[in-house]
Protein backbone atom coordinates (compact mmCIF):
# COMPACT_ATOMS: atom_id res chain seq x y z
CA UNK A 1 0.00 0.00 0.00
CA UNK A 2 1.02 3.45 -1.67
CA UNK A 3 1.01 6.13 1.33
CA UNK A 4 -0.61 9.70 -0.09
CA UNK A 5 2.40 11.68 1.20
CA UNK A 6 5.01 13.55 -1.00
CA UNK A 7 7.86 12.65 1.12
CA UNK A 8 7.08 8.78 1.62
CA UNK A 9 9.35 6.86 0.07
CA UNK A 10 6.14 4.73 -1.40
CA UNK A 11 4.62 7.91 -2.68
CA UNK A 12 1.32 6.93 -4.78
CA UNK A 13 1.27 8.02 -8.20
CA UNK A 14 -2.40 9.57 -7.06
CA UNK A 15 -0.74 11.28 -4.13
CA UNK A 16 -2.63 14.83 -4.53
CA UNK A 17 -6.23 13.17 -5.26
CA UNK A 18 -5.67 10.80 -2.19
CA UNK A 19 -5.40 14.03 -0.81
CA UNK A 20 -7.99 15.50 -2.07
CA UNK A 21 -10.67 13.05 -1.08
CA UNK A 22 -8.90 12.89 2.53
CA UNK A 23 -9.47 15.96 2.70
CA UNK A 24 -13.16 16.03 1.88
CA UNK A 25 -14.49 12.61 3.32
CA UNK A 26 -12.38 11.87 6.19
CA UNK A 27 -11.27 15.31 7.83
CA UNK A 28 -7.90 14.89 7.11
CA UNK A 29 -5.73 18.00 7.60
CA UNK A 30 -5.78 20.65 5.35
CA UNK A 31 -3.49 21.34 2.29
CA UNK A 32 -0.49 23.88 2.62
CA UNK A 33 2.52 24.76 1.05
CA UNK A 34 4.63 23.37 3.83
CA UNK A 35 2.94 19.97 3.98
CA UNK A 36 2.31 19.23 0.59
CA UNK A 37 4.88 21.13 -1.36
CA UNK A 38 4.08 24.80 -3.36
CA UNK A 39 2.52 22.77 -6.65
CA UNK A 40 1.02 20.49 -4.81
CA UNK A 41 -0.71 22.75 -2.88
CA UNK A 42 -1.67 24.31 -5.36
CA UNK A 43 -3.34 21.26 -7.40
CA UNK A 44 -4.83 19.93 -4.14
CA UNK A 45 -6.66 23.04 -3.47
CA UNK A 46 -7.94 23.26 -7.42
CA UNK A 47 -8.82 19.22 -7.18
CA UNK A 48 -10.98 19.77 -4.08
CA UNK A 49 -12.73 22.24 -5.46
CA UNK A 50 -13.20 20.81 -8.67
CA UNK A 51 -14.92 17.60 -6.84
CA UNK A 52 -17.18 20.03 -4.82
CA UNK A 53 -18.43 21.65 -7.58
CA UNK A 54 -18.78 17.66 -9.51
CA UNK A 55 -20.55 16.30 -6.37
CA UNK A 56 -23.00 18.95 -6.67
CA UNK A 57 -24.18 18.49 -10.14
CA UNK A 58 -21.75 16.09 -12.66
CA UNK A 59 -23.59 17.17 -15.86
CA UNK A 60 -21.47 19.85 -17.47
CA UNK A 61 -24.57 20.86 -19.60
CA UNK A 62 -26.13 22.39 -16.27
CA UNK A 63 -22.51 22.86 -14.34
CA UNK A 64 -20.80 25.18 -16.62
CA UNK A 65 -18.05 25.38 -13.83
CA UNK A 66 -17.15 21.90 -14.88
CA UNK A 67 -16.34 23.26 -18.33
CA UNK A 68 -15.23 26.72 -17.94
CA UNK A 69 -13.15 26.47 -14.51
CA UNK A 70 -12.13 22.95 -14.75
CA UNK A 71 -11.93 21.85 -17.99
CA UNK A 72 -8.60 19.99 -17.50
CA UNK A 73 -9.23 18.38 -14.27
CA UNK A 74 -12.37 17.19 -15.71
CA UNK A 75 -11.20 15.51 -18.88
CA UNK A 76 -8.31 13.92 -16.66
CA UNK A 77 -10.91 13.31 -13.72
CA UNK A 78 -12.90 11.53 -16.33
CA UNK A 79 -10.19 9.51 -18.01
CA UNK A 80 -9.32 8.04 -14.37
CA UNK A 81 -12.77 6.88 -13.15
CA UNK A 82 -13.33 5.08 -16.29
CA UNK A 83 -15.36 1.78 -15.18
CA UNK A 84 -14.82 0.22 -18.65
CA UNK A 85 -11.29 -1.80 -19.02
CA UNK A 86 -9.29 1.61 -19.74
CA UNK A 87 -7.05 1.07 -22.13
CA UNK A 88 -6.37 4.73 -22.58
CA UNK A 89 -5.21 5.44 -19.03
CA UNK A 90 -2.73 2.08 -18.98
CA UNK A 91 -1.74 3.92 -22.81
CA UNK A 92 -1.23 7.44 -20.92
CA UNK A 93 0.66 6.49 -18.08
CA UNK A 94 3.09 4.16 -20.00
CA UNK A 95 3.95 6.55 -22.34
CA UNK A 96 4.34 8.95 -19.43
CA UNK A 97 6.81 6.37 -17.94
CA UNK A 98 8.13 6.29 -21.35
CA UNK A 99 9.38 10.34 -20.71
CA UNK A 100 7.57 11.13 -23.66
CA UNK A 101 6.47 14.96 -23.37
CA UNK A 102 2.94 15.92 -22.11
CA UNK A 103 1.94 17.98 -24.78
CA UNK A 104 3.08 14.85 -27.47
CA UNK A 105 1.05 12.84 -25.55
CA UNK A 106 -1.74 15.13 -25.92
CA UNK A 107 -1.70 15.52 -29.29
CA UNK A 108 -1.74 11.92 -29.90
CA UNK A 109 -4.62 10.86 -27.46
CA UNK A 110 -6.88 14.01 -28.52
CA UNK A 111 -6.71 16.22 -25.05
CA UNK A 112 -5.84 19.55 -24.49
CA UNK A 113 -2.12 19.78 -22.74
CA UNK A 114 -3.70 21.15 -20.03
CA UNK A 115 -5.71 18.00 -19.57
CA UNK A 116 -3.10 15.87 -19.95
CA UNK A 117 -0.84 17.87 -17.37
CA UNK A 118 -3.48 18.19 -14.99
CA UNK A 119 -3.64 13.94 -15.97
CA UNK A 120 0.03 13.68 -14.45
CA UNK A 121 -0.33 16.18 -11.48
CA UNK A 122 -3.46 14.75 -9.85
CA UNK A 123 -3.29 11.44 -10.99
CA UNK A 124 -0.04 10.04 -12.29
CA UNK A 125 2.92 12.33 -10.45
CA UNK A 126 5.30 10.08 -11.67
CA UNK A 127 7.21 11.87 -13.95
CA UNK A 128 9.74 13.96 -11.94
CA UNK A 129 10.57 10.39 -9.83
CA UNK A 130 11.58 8.30 -13.70
CA UNK A 131 15.41 8.24 -12.26
CA UNK A 132 14.58 6.45 -8.95
CA UNK A 133 14.67 2.57 -10.65
CA UNK A 134 13.76 0.73 -7.70
CA UNK A 135 10.60 3.42 -6.70
CA UNK A 136 8.94 3.14 -10.16
CA UNK A 137 9.51 -1.04 -10.47
CA UNK A 138 8.27 -1.65 -7.25
CA UNK A 139 5.47 1.11 -6.30
CA UNK A 140 4.47 2.41 -9.83
CA UNK A 141 4.64 -0.57 -11.94
CA UNK A 142 3.96 -2.94 -8.79
CA UNK A 143 4.68 -6.77 -7.96
CA UNK A 144 2.86 -7.64 -10.38
CA UNK A 145 5.78 -7.76 -12.57
CA UNK A 146 7.15 -10.63 -11.27
CA UNK A 147 3.71 -12.66 -11.72
CA UNK A 148 2.61 -11.52 -15.44
CA UNK A 149 -0.63 -12.77 -16.95
CA UNK A 150 -2.12 -12.00 -20.46
CA UNK A 151 -4.54 -9.96 -18.19
CA UNK A 152 -1.98 -7.31 -16.91
CA UNK A 153 -2.02 -4.91 -19.64
CA UNK A 154 -1.76 -2.06 -17.61
CA UNK A 155 1.82 -3.66 -15.73
CA UNK A 156 2.83 -4.97 -18.92
CA UNK A 157 2.69 -1.20 -20.98
CA UNK A 158 4.48 0.25 -17.78
CA UNK A 159 7.42 -1.76 -18.08
CA UNK A 160 7.69 -1.90 -21.88
CA UNK A 161 7.58 2.41 -21.78
CA UNK A 162 9.48 2.67 -18.88
CA UNK A 163 12.43 0.36 -19.88
CA UNK A 164 12.61 0.22 -23.53
CA UNK A 165 10.91 3.01 -24.23
CA UNK A 166 8.36 5.01 -26.69
CA UNK A 167 9.11 3.25 -29.84
CA UNK A 168 8.96 -0.08 -27.95
CA UNK A 169 5.58 1.34 -26.09
CA UNK A 170 4.11 1.40 -29.65
CA UNK A 171 4.89 -1.80 -30.93
CA UNK A 172 3.49 -3.40 -27.71
CA UNK A 173 0.29 -1.60 -27.48
CA UNK A 174 -0.56 -1.91 -30.79
CA UNK A 175 0.39 -5.71 -31.51
CA UNK A 176 2.71 -4.59 -34.56
CA UNK A 177 6.76 -4.14 -34.88
CA UNK A 178 7.74 -0.79 -37.26
CA UNK A 179 4.40 -1.25 -39.85
CA UNK A 180 4.86 -0.34 -43.34
CA UNK A 181 1.66 1.79 -45.52
CA UNK A 182 1.19 -0.46 -47.99
CA UNK A 183 0.81 1.20 -51.41
CA UNK A 184 0.70 -1.33 -53.72
CA UNK A 185 -1.37 -4.46 -54.09
CA UNK A 186 2.27 -7.06 -54.67
CA UNK A 187 3.63 -5.30 -51.27
CA UNK A 188 0.79 -7.10 -49.49
CA UNK A 189 2.13 -10.45 -49.07
CA UNK A 190 5.81 -9.54 -47.52
CA UNK A 191 4.43 -6.83 -45.18
CA UNK A 192 1.90 -9.32 -43.76
CA UNK A 193 5.26 -11.56 -43.55
CA UNK A 194 6.74 -9.28 -41.77
CA UNK A 195 3.33 -7.92 -39.14
CA UNK A 196 3.45 -11.84 -38.57
CA UNK A 197 6.89 -12.12 -37.30
CA UNK A 198 6.84 -8.88 -35.22
CA UNK A 199 3.58 -9.88 -33.89
CA UNK A 200 4.97 -13.37 -32.54
CA UNK A 201 8.40 -11.82 -31.28
CA UNK A 202 6.40 -9.29 -29.47
CA UNK A 203 3.86 -12.08 -27.70
CA UNK A 204 7.22 -14.58 -27.46
CA UNK A 205 8.41 -11.59 -25.67
CA UNK A 206 5.69 -10.87 -23.10
CA UNK A 207 5.22 -14.75 -22.25
CA UNK A 208 9.08 -14.74 -21.39
CA UNK A 209 8.20 -12.38 -18.73
CA UNK A 210 6.72 -15.12 -16.63
CA UNK A 211 8.52 -17.29 -14.94
CA UNK A 212 8.28 -20.49 -16.51
CA UNK A 213 6.82 -19.17 -19.29
CA UNK A 214 3.46 -18.88 -17.00
CA UNK A 215 -0.06 -20.77 -18.71
CA UNK A 216 0.45 -23.75 -21.35
CA UNK A 217 -0.42 -21.82 -24.10
CA UNK A 218 2.06 -19.03 -23.01
CA UNK A 219 5.10 -22.24 -22.49
CA UNK A 220 3.53 -23.83 -25.86
CA UNK A 221 4.37 -20.32 -27.62
CA UNK A 222 7.96 -20.34 -26.08
CA UNK A 223 8.44 -23.32 -27.55
CA UNK A 224 7.91 -22.80 -30.99
CA UNK A 225 10.32 -19.76 -30.66
CA UNK A 226 13.04 -21.98 -29.95
CA UNK A 227 12.20 -23.97 -32.28
CA UNK A 228 12.61 -20.88 -34.99
CA UNK A 229 15.61 -19.71 -32.82
CA UNK A 230 17.47 -22.94 -33.80
CA UNK A 231 16.20 -23.01 -37.12
CA UNK A 232 17.09 -19.31 -38.35
CA UNK A 233 20.65 -20.29 -36.57
CA UNK A 234 21.13 -23.29 -39.22
CA UNK A 235 19.58 -20.55 -42.08
CA UNK A 236 22.54 -18.32 -40.60
CA UNK A 237 25.31 -20.91 -40.83
CA UNK A 238 24.56 -21.82 -44.01
CA UNK A 239 25.93 -20.79 -47.37
CA UNK A 240 23.00 -18.52 -48.84
CA UNK A 241 23.51 -16.56 -45.73
CA UNK A 242 25.03 -12.85 -46.51
CA UNK A 243 23.43 -11.04 -43.17
CA UNK A 244 25.13 -13.87 -40.43
CA UNK A 245 27.47 -15.44 -39.66
CA UNK A 246 29.44 -15.50 -43.23
CA UNK A 247 29.45 -11.83 -42.83
CA UNK A 248 30.26 -11.39 -39.74
CA UNK A 249 33.62 -13.92 -40.09
CA UNK A 250 34.60 -11.80 -43.23
CA UNK A 251 34.20 -8.15 -41.39
CA UNK A 252 36.77 -10.00 -38.84
CA UNK A 253 39.17 -11.26 -41.06
CA UNK A 254 39.52 -7.72 -42.81
CA UNK A 255 39.67 -6.19 -39.45
CA UNK A 256 42.51 -8.35 -38.43
CA UNK A 257 44.55 -8.69 -42.22
CA UNK A 258 47.41 -6.47 -42.15
CA UNK A 259 47.06 -4.78 -45.56
CA UNK A 260 50.68 -3.01 -46.27
CA UNK A 261 51.31 -2.11 -49.84
CA UNK A 262 52.21 1.43 -50.27
CA UNK A 263 51.41 2.46 -46.54
CA UNK A 264 52.53 2.10 -42.71
CA UNK A 265 52.18 -1.13 -40.90
CA UNK A 266 49.29 -0.83 -38.83
CA UNK A 267 50.95 -3.25 -35.47
CA UNK A 268 54.43 -2.00 -35.99
CA UNK A 269 53.98 1.48 -37.45
CA UNK A 270 56.97 0.52 -40.04
CA UNK A 271 57.08 2.34 -43.49
CA UNK A 272 56.69 0.28 -45.86
CA UNK A 273 57.96 1.40 -49.71
CA UNK A 274 56.36 -2.22 -51.13
CA UNK A 275 54.44 -0.34 -53.78
CA UNK A 276 57.09 1.39 -55.27
CA UNK A 277 59.25 -1.73 -55.22
CA UNK A 278 57.02 -3.48 -57.19
CA UNK A 279 57.28 -0.89 -59.90
CA UNK A 280 60.94 -0.45 -59.99
CA UNK A 281 61.64 -4.05 -59.96
CA UNK A 282 63.17 -5.45 -62.99
CA UNK A 283 61.89 -9.09 -61.68
CA UNK A 284 58.55 -10.51 -62.24
CA UNK A 285 56.96 -11.49 -59.11
CA UNK A 286 55.12 -14.58 -58.70
CA UNK A 287 51.37 -14.83 -56.92
CA UNK A 288 53.40 -15.96 -53.54
CA UNK A 289 55.51 -13.29 -53.69
CA UNK A 290 52.73 -10.75 -54.00
CA UNK A 291 50.82 -12.08 -51.40
CA UNK A 292 54.23 -11.91 -48.85
CA UNK A 293 54.35 -8.36 -49.99
CA UNK A 294 50.85 -6.95 -49.40
CA UNK A 295 50.37 -8.88 -45.87
CA UNK A 296 54.05 -8.09 -44.32
CA UNK A 297 55.61 -5.68 -46.76
CA UNK A 298 58.55 -8.10 -47.68
CA UNK A 299 59.52 -10.98 -49.48
CA UNK A 300 62.54 -13.20 -49.03
CA UNK A 301 62.64 -14.88 -52.25
CA UNK A 302 61.64 -11.76 -54.32
CA UNK A 303 64.67 -10.12 -53.07
CA UNK A 304 66.57 -12.97 -53.80
CA UNK A 305 65.63 -13.19 -57.28
CA UNK A 306 66.11 -9.09 -57.77
CA UNK A 307 69.59 -9.78 -56.22
CA UNK A 308 70.62 -12.98 -58.78
CA UNK A 309 73.01 -11.93 -61.16
CA UNK A 310 73.61 -14.09 -63.95
CA UNK A 311 77.63 -14.30 -65.47
CA UNK A 312 78.56 -12.13 -68.28
CA UNK A 313 78.64 -13.30 -71.47
CA UNK A 314 81.95 -12.93 -72.86
CA UNK A 315 83.27 -10.42 -75.19
CA UNK A 316 84.55 -12.45 -78.94
CA UNK A 317 88.01 -12.19 -79.03
CA UNK A 318 89.64 -10.26 -81.35
CA UNK A 319 91.24 -12.36 -84.32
Amino acid sequence: MTLPLVSAHDRAPDWKWQRVIGILDRGEIATTPEWDTDKGFYWIVRGTEFLQSYRVDPNPATNRDLLLRYADIFSAYRIYTEEEENYLQYELEATVMARVPADEIAYTANLTTAAMIAYEELFFDVRSLLDKDMYIRNFVIGKEIQNIKKSSLATIWKLYGYFFGPHMLKAVVSRTSNPQFVHTPQGVSSSLDEDIMGSFKIACAIAAKNPAGGERDNQHLLGLFTKFAEIAKMADMSANSHHGQVKEHIDSMLHDVVFTIGGTMPKTGEQTDAFNRLRSTGADPSFHQLAELAFTGNSPSLNATESLKYPPIPKKQAK
